[in-house]
């Protein structure tokens, strides 16, 4: 599919009118067609990998791990936020502690006895800066985000979360070495699709989808892409249109911190929001 064409597929509007139960609905159904296809994406994923590297290393349940546990943790984390919105509710953090006058420790993990009989020792946290303040998806404007996709299983996380957790509408490129795999998130993610709330384009669109972009197209608000501060501030001086920069990893925001000196300084958030570090 073109790049436009995938852009003219989707439906933002009706993904505003979306409730959080139907949205849960959603969720429900791609989680079934993992179980329905969780196999088939494994051996995809374990065919190319071994492929590239000419050599049989990625046995199929690797990939099977790699590939369909961090999807599901995903899903299941959506499922818990959009069943606390159902109940008017709205998840809620273990606890913060404040480290600094603007930095803040945040603990988000083990909240479930599943995973406190599972990770007994563990605990998770996020840094916080600055405001505390969590936002309800729900109360999100709706945008359209272009993810441009890498030959692993995060831009496939970043659909979701973006869609579920920021509120947006999808494209999705595939990347050119993902293509059999790709097939078999389609019809993962089929629900969606349905919906209005996602849709995929060909792997060569990534120039076209970067020339929309660029040009200010008011149906194209975000893109998420593969690259380097260097490029995103290039494409940032260019228009506009907030850039999200990915680094092949399923983190939720990029991080810099900055040594001078030998002195620390706060961690930034300037340009980016979303997977792991600057390279």
């Amino acid at each position: 599919m073109k790049a436009i064409d995938a852009i003219t597929q989707l439906n933002p509007n009706k993904w505003a009118e979306t409730t959080p139960l139907e949205r849960l609905y959603l969720l429900e159904a791609i989680r079934t067609n993992i179980k329905i296809y969780g196999n088939e994406l494994a051996v995809a994923d374990y065919k190319i990998k071994n492929n590239i590297l000419s050599a049989h290393l990625y046995p199929a349940p690797t990939s099977k791990l790699d590939t369909i546990v961090p999807m599901v943790n995903t899903i299941s984390a959506a499922i818990n936020l959009y069943k606390s919105l159902i109940n008017q509710e709205i998840l809620r953090p273990l606890k913060a502690e404040k480290i600094e006058d603007d930095l803040f420790n945040i603990y988000v993990f083990r909240q479930e006895q599943k995973g406190k009989l599972m990770y007994a020792d563990r605990k998770d946290l996020l840094y916080v800066t600055d405001q505390r303040k969590q936002i309800n998806p729900m109360d999100k404007p709706v945008d359209t985000l272009a993810v441009l996709g890498t030959n692993n299983h995060s831009s496939s996380l970043e659909m979701v979360k973006a869609i579920f957790f920021k509120n947006c509408t999808v494209v999705h490129k595939s990347h050119h070495l993902s293509a059999e795999t790709d097939k078999v998130w389609k019809k993962i993610m089929q629900p969606l699709i349905e919906h209005g709330a996602l849709s995929f384009c060909d792997s060569d669109q990534g120039q076209a989808l970067n020339l929309i972009f660029q040009s200010a197209d008011p149906r194209l608000t975000k893109i998420s892409f593969i690259g380097v501060r260097g490029t995103a501030e290039a494409i940032m001086l260019a228009n506009d249109t907030p850039s999200i920069s990915e680094c092949d990893n399923n983190n939720t925001c990029i991080l810099s911190l900055v040594l001078v000196l030998g002195q620390k300084k706060k961690l930034s958030l300037k340009l980016y929001e979303s997977p792991q570090y600057p390279n």
